[in-house]
Order: C-alpha cells, then structure tokens, then sequence
C-alpha cells in the first residue's frame, strides 16, 4: 500500500515536471508529446491503483485537462502582476486540471473529493515553489518547483481518490 501512495506522489511530481517544461526545453519533446506522457503515466497509475478497467478513461480525462491555458497567472505576482489575481487564476486552473480525471473516478465509484481538492491547492504549490531556493537542473526555484509539488499533489489525490 504505502509503494502505491510513493508512485502515485513521486510519479506525479515527475510526470508533471515533463508535461511542463522538463519535457519540452530539457528532454526535446513536443509540447503534445508531453502532455501524452503525462496523460499515459498518471491514466496508468490511475488505473493500477483501482484495477477497474473502467479507470483507463482516466488517459483521456488526464490529457484533456492539458489543454487549457495558464492565463499567464504562473509568474504568481513574482513577475510584476497581481499576486491576487494570478493566485485566483491559478486557482480556477487548479480546479480544470482536476475536473476531467475526477469525474471519471466520480463515474468508477471511486471518491472524486481528494482530486478536486489537490486541484484547489494549485496556487499554493506554485507559492511554495517560489520560496523553495532550489537550483538542481530542471528543478530550480519558481514554477518549476511548483509544476513538481503540483504534480504530486495531482498524484495523491488521485491516490486518496482511489485507495481510501
């Protein structure tokens, strides 16, 4: 059990951190390449943790949830703009990514709840990430934290969702 919980967090901070810019500028993948990666692993994960074959619909929820936009909230107000502002778009962003992939488990019987609550904490994951003063390759202080806090966030939800 605790191994599903470490895949589901650890595998989501990653798989986000490639749908995000570690896919694109780092590995030299296509924006839609890495969002398939991304849909690929969380709708398997998703999956091995339930074993529902119903719960494969979560590759195509999770790649839909990719498709919107940022609305150019992801600077947080670090880059000039409303901290407000950004953090409400952040938070209706939030909210999106998680919709698509917790309606499915809503559909499964599983309980959509812990998702759309890790969707709800978008904002805050990217406000962590600013103030986290890393500088690692592909993981440094900024958004790029946040993608991967975010990401893991996604991971236990789905998680929650699922197992508990």
């Amino acid at each position: 059990m605790t191994s599903q919980w470490l895949l589901a967090v650890f595998g989501g901070a990653l798989l986000f951190r490639i749908r995000g810019g570690l896919g694109g500028r780092k590995l030299g993948t296509d924006t839609t390449e890495a969002r398939a990666i991304f849909a690929l692993g969380m709708g398997l994960t998703g999956w091995w943790l339930g074993r529902d074959s119903w719960l494969l619909l979560l590759l195509s929820a999770w790649f839909l949830s990719c498709l919107p936009g940022w609305f150019g909230a992801l600077g947080l107000g670090h880059d000039g703009t409303s901290w407000a502002a950004d953090a409400g778009w952040l938070l209706l962003r939030g909210l999106m990514w998680a919709a698509a992939p917790a309606l499915v488990l809503w559909w499964c019987g599983f309980s959509p709840w812990p998702l759309i609550a890790a969707g709800a904490l978008c904002p805050l994951a990217y406000e962590v990430g600013y103030r986290i003063p890393l500088k690692i390759t592909g993981l440094t202080q900024g958004p790029e934290i946040g993608e991967a806090i975010f990401g893991a966030l996604l991971g236990a939800g789905m998680a929650w969702g699922i197992l508990a």
